[in-house]
């Protein structure tokens, strides 16, 4: 495809890039009242971009710029989870009571990590890979400056640049090994040239270690917790929720297509997992594991909601495993659950933070969704993961074994409801507008919604699942 064609297939990115470069300009104006306009700029190109994506989703997979950006229905589904949770965090903010300069700083850097995470899904080649990998962290890092920096949060953010430095440079080396036994920097080329591994296992392990630590420090994985966690502790609600969400949604998507087109040759298919699918998923109990021992050793709902994040990730990993259409379906509609919930937590923190009341109400809608109680996303996301879990061949006793490590999160969060049910409401009680009470029940009627009406989501979901070929 020529790059006249490619321009036009990319303009919701280029929409996205029109939004940066407008607040570049205007980062540094001597007017003190652009933060509004600015706003409603950010919303409403994410929004265009979120409409154009959809449209996008039913064109052919094809390969921009000389094949380095894939488009096909998985990165479509990836750009509407990125974009849908973006607009929605974008406006409670906008929503939220009160606003500042330090709001007006921080929606360039959000608007980066944004963008650049939904090229690192599209990325067809590991140098584009890579690169949009670094950016992430440099929009990140930007981010965190945003915020006032005390001498803790400036420890913080040493260790964060420490961790995703080791994290590049693994990914580095497991880049040159795949480059090393393939050949190619394209995806596809890479597959064709993996196929000679399949009989040493000793070189597959390594390969998927490498790639898995690589990945794992955005992607939510246990792996760099102590960083992890501070991040989302020491951090305001706004900034640790973007630099964590949506960063661990576009690498997953990756961890899904790198394994797909590379590490298992074959690509989805139903038959038995193989030594590297069965080396994920021991990977993925072992950090749902060791994120429920973590668990018992805190009481405070910010940490407690962090380690929710990397046990969902455990889950969605051992999904990645298997590689059937079903199992990866259901990792994507554990993924978009999680996404719903945390997203659902934000808006109403933001939004309804006048009446405590109504943040009590949102809560327990979300921490029902949280546990996987029936009837909502969480239930049915797990549901289906577990029922693609048992048909496979995966070993039954992995399995179980991750069922029962769902006790400690149901057994901390349903405390948590009946704590805050039998407790007398605040002293907060303003009067809130229909717009901040409608923001965080979109992703509770979502929550509900998708949890009953699964099927037909489910069905497109796995539709997705195809992927650009040359």
């Amino acid at each position: 495809m020529n790059n006249i064609t490619s321009l036009i297939y990319f303009i919701p990115e280029l929409i996205l890039f029109s939004v940066i470069f407008f607040l570049f300009l205007t980062q540094d104006s001597p007017r003190k009242n652009l933060i509004v306009p600015k706003k409603v700029l950010v919303s409403l190109g994410i929004l265009a971009a979120l409409i154009l994506n959809i449209f996008r989703w039913s064109d052919p997979s094809h390969g921009l710029f000389y094949n380095s950006i894939a488009i096909d229905p998985f990165t479509g589904l990836c750009g509407l989870v990125l974009l849908s949770a973006m607009f929605m965090l974008t406006l409670s903010d906008f929503l939220s009571p009160g606003s500042d300069q330090k709001d007006e700083s921080s929606l360039v850097h959000k608007m980066l990590i944004l963008t650049a995470s939904i090229l690192l899904i599209e990325s067809n080649n590991l140098i584009m890979l890579f690169l949009c990998g670094g950016l992430i962290g440099i929009a990140c890092i930007g981010l965190f400056q945003t915020d006032p920096i005390s001498q803790s949060k400036r420890q913080h953010l040493k260790s964060f640049i420490t961790y995703n430095l080791l994290s590049l440079s693994i990914l580095i080396f497991g880049f040159s090994l795949l480059y090393g036994l393939s050949g190619s920097l394209f995806f596809q080329s890479m597959s064709q040239g993996m196929t000679s591994i399949s009989n040493y296992p000793f070189v597959s392990c390594v390969l998927l270690t490498l790639i898995l630590f690589g990945l794992g420090f955005h992607a939510g994985i246990l792996f760099y917790y102590s960083s992890f966690s501070k991040i989302g502790f020491e951090f305001n609600f706004s900034i640790s929720s973007i630099t964590l969400l949506i960063p661990s949604i576009a690498y997953l998507g990756t961890l899904v297509r790198l394994v797909n087109l590379i590490l298992i040759p074959d690509g989805l298919s139903n038959t038995a997992i193989g030594y590297q699918g069965l080396f994920i998923a021991i990977l993925s109990l072992i950090v749902v594991m060791t994120a429920n021992f973590l668990y018992n050793r805190k009481r405070n709902l910010k940490e407690l909601l962090m380690l929710a994040v990397l046990i969902h990730s455990g889950f969605i990993l051992s999904g990645i495993s298997v590689l059937n259409p079903e199992s990866i379906s259901a990792s994507i509609y554990l993924t978009i659950s999680t996404v719903i919930i945390f997203t659902g937590l934000y808006s109403a923190q933001k939004t309804c933070s006048q009446s405590d009341k109504t943040i009590r109400f949102f809560q327990i809608i979300f921490f029902l969704g949280l546990i996987g109680f029936p009837g909502t996303t969480g239930f049915t996301a797990r549901f289906l993961l577990f029922k693609s879990l048992f048909q496979s061949s995966i070993p039954e006793w992995v399995t179980i074994l991750l069922m029962l490590n769902l006790l400690p999160i149901v057994f901390f969060f349903t405390s948590l409801i009946l704590k805050s049910v039998r407790q007398n409401p605040g002293n907060k009680h303003a009067h809130l507008t229909i717009s901040q009470v409608l923001i965080p029940s979109i992703p509770g009627i979502l929550s509900i919604g998708l949890g009953i009406f699964w099927e037909p989501f489910y069905r497109f979901i796995h539709e997705s699942l195809m992927f650009f070929k040359f």
